[in-house]
């Protein structure tokens, strides 16, 4: 497709989205071809790239996404007071919930993204 179809598409401009198809390219997600014919393609195969890449290349950057601060531990290692219990509760909560939000992202992939699409 050519940057122009997909920036009409989802209705955002041309800059936003070459921003955005940069990221995916320097990363090796897709590929790019200049011309009359142009336009851009997966470079690899869509079972292969995971959504934890495309985010966050697409991003700007070709690391992992951050995972959140707040795990499982009993001191607050920045005052060196303890925490309390029901903050360490939620903590620990978005903590994991984080976790497996990784998990999924780095297990679900652009072809699992289209069969899921094609089922709607």
């Amino acid at each position: 497709m050519t940057a122009k179809a997909v920036a009409a598409h989802f209705g955002m401009s041309l800059k936003l989205l070459g921003g955005v198809l940069w990221g995916l390219r320097s990363a090796g997600i897709v590929d790019s071809r200049p011309g009359w014919h142009g336009g851009f393609r997966l470079a690899a195969s869509p079972e292969t790239i995971s959504l934890q890449a495309v985010i966050a290349a697409a991003s700007g950057g070709e690391t992992p996404l951050p995972l959140a601060s707040g795990g499982p531990q009993e001191d607050d290692t920045s005052t060196g007071e303890s925490v309390d219990g029901a903050a360490a509760l939620v903590a620990g909560f978005w903590w994991a919930l984080d976790l497996r939000v990784r998990e999924t992202l780095t297990s679900f992939t652009v072809a699992d993204l289209a069969a899921a699409r094609l089922l709607q």
